[in-house]
């Protein structure tokens, strides 16, 4: 059917089969080997002189006469993609092992030139990594992933060894750069460790905690380091801090020597003894002693300046300590003298009260100074100036070189400790001014807050800062800030926009109508939804602004209570409308409880409808909404449960019946074939019976269970009408074995074996085994032909059969006879007439029956045959 799609000649259209030409007597084996083997050579010289020109092995491969062999060949030799493209194309439609071979040839072509050019792409890129000054792992890595992607048997021996010289340098490259940086930042990392090592010990040793020696180890070790600078280091700050840091530590030696010699006890030098005896003339001047405090001061002044404030200045305490030591004794000129120089007063006695109180502040000023409380002590240490004895000075001296050494201290915390806020901010602002950086505005600002205060607390405890650095601080926070500004301008904006919402929600809420005009569910619909919409803009107190916030929640209060107070009122006048509908549901549940409510779905289902319209009418509230239809639908639902229990138990009894009837079903459908007449009879009477007194079932299961129930009957009913035709037959069969016995021993005679199978007969009907015994003992009278036909036309007609034609006549006649004899006396049968029985066994008795007759007999017999009696 389909063949012209394809515009095949069915088998009619197909030319005629022609007989073949008798076959060419065949070469010999010699002659043909040679043919072809000149032929393939000659095809052959040509392939060889096409090779190396695409062109022309192309065309070669298109040439008819071209062996298969020589194609393939020509194919394999083409070396260009284009080539190999026109020869896909050229054979795609004949030829499929050509083609297959193009196909193939050409994939491998495109693959091995994509794969070549991925790799010189990749070459490229090691190339230009390796000339990076960083190259970053994972570029390595993802080149490595990208080379072995491709198909090593697809690229060219030198690429793949250029790759592998490549990524040996840049691993190699890898390597040694992170060997300098590593040891850049493990020098970086002991540079700094060095300097901040010596910051802290010249100023210990210049505070007089530390020995010289600690500072001297120090200093060698930044020499060290200085000395050791890697390649590649390019911080020249640090190693300027190195070579600052050395300079400190040999000026505090320096300053260390000085202030040693200053504190060594100097032996006066004796004078010469011939200048000693003579004694001095008089009006002679006496010699003026140099001031060795006013000498050291001038040695301290032209030592040169030391670059760290904080050790400059303690150790300008030391020397102010050891100054203020040497003020009790100074040595001054000694004073002119007078030729009427009036005595030296005695000093006066020390008083016992002064020297008391003066201990006692002394004591004061030790525990101030023990537990740190500088500014106290140096209150105390002030007073006591005017108030120690000489006794008790050189125990004053020494508390004012500890609060010395202690103030050091304090300050030189303070610096360090601003310089560390001031990095702190710094970093905090150098963080804020990356680009795209996640900043936590409340963070930052409570960093920011906790930063000044720290500062504020330093200017308490650790003296004054310098400007400039105080600047840096203020700026770097300034800056940090930033974010944070922004962020508040940003909540600033939101906040007036969620105020700008409320304010609109309020309008709204404001304008709507009063429930007089618009109901109740109206107003209980805007309320809903403004307090939606109010929700959903966030807690006031943190998204309204400060100082709008008291009008607007005054504001918002007026307004819901413009619609809530009259609404609540509203709803408990409709929850006590409810409570009055729960009672009435309750009170119909008792009713049917009771079992004597009538018509009370009716009743349940207006009470319903009822609280349906005080629903639409005024709603409540969720929570009282969903509490009072609880207790109404318990009650509604009890009447229901009430109606639905006496529905449960009709469809019990309705289920039981079902029950019953089906097995009565199945009563009748076990009966069988095999089953015995009297038991079907007793079986289809009782099971007729129980039908009857059966109740119903349920609707859904009536016509299944009818057709069921008829169809079991009827099988039953055609078992018994089965087996009461097999008794009949035999019953038949038995007669007709009677009569044939009756019929062989009129025409043989008695014998002994007929006696025996006579007996052997099973019983029949009495009338006809009464006329067959007659017939057999010999003792019936024949009758004449007349009465015999007679017979059989009133059996004939009892049995409502045909009669031959002869005896329509006469059949005719005894029907009206017999109708005559029914009107004149009222009776079924006419005088003369028999039945079919008797008139069957009247002829079952008689002998010698005409051919004729017997032929009307057999055929009585045959009707009987299918009709029991």
């Amino acid at each position: 059917m389909l063949n012209w799609i394809f515009k095949k000649k069915t088998a009619a259209e197909q030319a005629p089969v022609r007989p073949s030409p008798a076959p060419a007597p065949v070469a010999a084996p010699a002659e043909t080997a040679a043919a072809r083997e000149a032929r393939l050579a000659e095809w052959a010289a040509r392939l060889g002189q096409a090779s190396g020109d695409d062109a022309a092995l192309l065309a070669l491969a298109r040439e008819d006469g071209a062996p298969v062999d020589i194609k393939v060949a020509a194919i394999e030799a083409l070396a260009g993609e284009a080539a190999l493209k026109d020869a896909e194309r050229e054979f795609r439609t004949h030829d499929r092992r050509v083609y297959r071979l193009a196909k193939q040839r050409l994939a491998a072509a495109v693959a091995t030139r994509s794969a070549r050019e991925a790799a010189a792409a990749l070459l490229a890129s090691a190339e230009g990594l390796a000339q990076e000054a960083v190259i970053p792992a994972n570029r390595l890595v993802a080149l490595d992933r990208d080379w072995k992607a491709l198909d090593a048997s697809l690229l060219a021996p030198e690429s793949i060894a250029r790759f592998g010289t490549l990524t040996t340098q840049l691993t190699a490259l890898m390597h040694d750069r992170a060997e300098r940086e590593a040891a850049v930042t493990r020098w970086t990392a002991g540079a700094r460790e060095a300097v901040a090592r010596l910051q802290t010990v010249s100023l210990a040793v210049a505070q007089g905690a530390e020995t010289q020696s600690v500072l001297t180890a120090a200093a060698e070790a930044a020499a060290a380091l200085q000395a050791g600078v890697p390649q590649g280091h390019d911080d020249p700050a640090l190693v300027e801090a190195l070579g600052g840091g050395r300079l400190t530590a040999a000026q505090i030696e320096t300053r260390l020597a000085l202030l040693a010699q200053f504190e060594a006890p100097v032996a006066e030098p004796a004078p010469p003894a011939d200048v000693a005896a003579e004694p001095p003339g008089e009006g002679a001047p006496e010699p003026v002693k140099a001031d060795p405090v006013a000498l050291a001061t001038d040695r301290w002044r032209t030592q040169p300046p030391i670059g760290d404030d904080r050790v400059a200045q303690a150790l300008e305490q030391r020397f102010a300590v050891w100054r203020r030591s040497q003020g009790g004794a100074p040595a001054a000129p000694a004073p002119e003298k007078k030729k009427d120089k009036p005595p030296r007063p005695k000093p006066a006695a020390p008083d016992p009260e002064a020297i008391a109180r003066a201990d006692t502040l002394l004591a004061q000023a030790e525990t101030a100074l023990a537990e740190g409380h500088l500014a106290e002590a140096h209150q105390q240490l002030t007073a006591l100036d005017d108030l120690v004895s000489p006794a008790q000075r050189g125990r004053l001296q020494g508390l004012w070189a500890e609060h010395g050494r202690l103030k050091g201290w304090q300050q030189w915390g303070g610096a360090r400790a601003r310089d560390d806020l001031v990095a702190e901010a710094e970093a905090l602002a150098t963080a804020t001014e990356v680009p795209d950086a996640k900043i936590a505005p409340r963070q930052q600002a409570d960093t920011i807050d906790a930063l000044r205060k720290r500062w504020k607390e330093l200017d308490r405890t650790g003296g004054p800062s310098s400007q400039p650095l105080w600047q840096r601080f203020d700026a770097a926070l300034k800056t940090a800030y930033g974010p944070v500004a922004a962020a508040l301008a940003k909540v600033d904006a939101e906040r007036q926009a969620n105020l700008a919402a409320r304010e609109a929600l309020l309008a709204v809420l404001e304008a709507t109508p009063a429930a007089e005009e618009t109901g109740w569910r109206e107003q209980v619909r805007a309320l809903d939804t403004f307090q939606t919409a109010w929700r959903k803009l966030g807690p006031v107190e943190h998204t309204v602004p400060h100082k709008s916030r008291e009008a607007l929640v005054a504001r918002w209060r007026a307004a819901l209570a413009r619609i809530e107070v009259p609404l609540e009122a509203a709803r408990k006048e409709a929850e006590r409308g409810r409570e009055s509908l729960i009672a009435r549901a309750q009170a119909l549940a008792a009713e049917g409880a009771s079992g004597q409510g009538r018509d009370l779905v009716p009743r349940v289902r207006d009470l319903q409808a009822e609280w349906q319209e005080h629903a639409k009418s005024v709603p409540l509230s969720r929570g009282a909404e969903n509490s009072l239809w609880t207790r109404f639908k318990a009650g509604t639902d009890a009447v229901f449960a009430q109606r639905e229990a006496v529905f449960n138990a009709r469809d019990e009894v309705l289920r039981a019946n079902l029950m019953a009837r089906e097995a009565l079903v199945e009563r009748l459908a076990a009966l069988t074939a095999d089953t015995p007449a009297a038991e079907l009879k007793r079986t289809l009477s009782e099971v007729d019976a129980q039908w009857r007194q059966a109740g119903d079932v349920p609707r859904q299961d009536v016509p299944r269970i009818d057709v069921a129930w008829r169809n079991a009957r009827e099988i039953a009913q055609s078992h018994l009408a089965a087996s009461a035709q097999r008794k009949w037959q035999v019953t038949v069969e038995s007669v007709l074995a009677r009569h044939a016995l009756c019929e062989q021993r009129e025409r043989d005679g008695a014998s002994p074996a007929l006696d025996e199978a006579w007996s052997a007969q099973p019983a029949v009907p009495t009338l006809w085994e009464r006329a067959l015994a007659d017939r057999w003992a010999s003792s019936a009278a024949p009758v004449d032909a007349d009465t015999v036909d007679q017979w059989l036309l009133q059996v004939e007609m009892a049995l409502d059969m045909p009669s031959p034609e002869a005896f329509q006549a006469a059949r005719r006649e005894w029907k009206l006879r017999a109708m005559k004899a029914a009107l004149e006396s009222r009776q079924s049968a006419a005088e003369g007439t028999v039945g079919a029985d008797d008139g069957f066994a009247r002829l079952l008795g008689q002998s010698g029956l005409a051919p004729v007759q017997r032929e009307r007999f057999d055929a009585i017999v045959a009707v009987l045959r299918t009709r029991p009696r």
